[in-house]
């Protein structure tokens, strides 16, 4: 059998975390809901274009696709925006 064991705890201290249970809660629903993210992985984008890695290095070299470096030193990874691919989806539906 399990032990219960009662705790007392001023009603100032438990609305305080009551209050600061609530607030995480609001930023987690609004990190959940957040929109598509504004940066797309090469994986990611070979997955939602249908296409293979020689295909996209062919279109970054061709300018079709920019890549964006968040940070620019070399070997940083890659990105992509979404709203390019978003519109590449748009004129070249599969």
């Amino acid at each position: 059998m399990d032990n219960i064991n009662v705790l007392t705890v001023p009603a100032n201290e438990w609305n305080e975390v009551k209050e600061n249970l609530t607030n995480i809660k609001a930023m987690l629903t609004a990190l959940s809901s957040k929109p598509d993210k504004e940066f797309l992985t090469s994986r990611e984008v070979m997955k939602m274009l249908e296409i293979g890695r020689t295909t996209l290095d062919r279109w970054i070299l061709n300018g079709t696709l920019t890549k964006v470096r968040i940070n620019n030193q070399k070997g940083s990874k890659i990105y992509f925006r979404a709203s390019d691919i978003e519109r590449l989806k748009t004129e070249n539906p599969a």
